[in-house]
């Protein structure tokens, strides 16, 4: 029995069955939010100096930061999609892994996300490191790239591209983003939640 089976069967009761779906509708909400002036998108991204100086809601409300994607129709539908195939994903990784597992990977690319904001802060402190839920995102795609290779999806809702090309091209871009990151800082930060 490994670590994560013991977890599992002592703590397994305490995983939050779909958590995806809380996750989808707070990003909901607070696009809603964003759309009538009541919440600026800024304001709820992870920025270690702002958590320094007094914001420590940042640590999580970076979370339920919707994509930020434009406001337009086509935006918006683009951003129901994404939702849609997000949550896809997560109930593929879910209905694999178990609840508890699912659970314990989200939360530790949310713990990952924070310390490797405040690592980056600290090793480029003159860079302003700001963390949106985007790599974290990325890492739940990566997940279920793995283990459904040969899913097809339909780019632009007619080519269609099995899952895995399409997660080496993502990879190749995520690479790229890492390379010409402006600092050392940024890098750790972009890294950190794909641990």
């Amino acid at each position: 029995m490994n670590f994560l089976d013991r977890l599992e069967k002592r703590f397994g009761h305490l995983a939050v069955p779909n958590v995806v779906l809380f996750l989808v509708i707070a990003q909901v909400f607070i696009f809603g939010m964003i759309l009538i002036g009541r919440v600026d998108f800024v304001s709820l991204l992870l920025i270690p100096g702002k958590v320094m100086e007094g914001e420590w809601w940042r640590m999580l409300s970076f979370m339920v930061a919707p994509p930020n994607i434009p406001t337009s129709i086509i935006g918006m539908v683009f951003l129901a999609f994404f939702w849609y195939v997000f949550w896809m994903m997560s109930g593929a990784l879910e209905a694999a892994w178990s609840a508890f597992r699912f659970n314990i990977f989200l939360f530790s690319g949310l713990i990952l996300s924070v310390l490797g904001a405040f690592a980056g802060q600290f090793i480029s402190p003159s860079s302003l490191i700001y963390v949106s839920p985007y790599f974290l995102y990325l890492s739940v795609f990566f997940a279920f790239a793995t283990l459904n290779p040969n899913i097809q999806f339909l780019i632009f809702f007619v080519v269609p591209m099995k899952v895995k090309w399409l997660g080496i091209f993502v990879a190749v871009i995520t690479a790229l983003t890492f390379v010409f990151a402006p600092t050392m800082g940024d890098r750790v930060a972009i890294l950190a939640p794909l641990l």
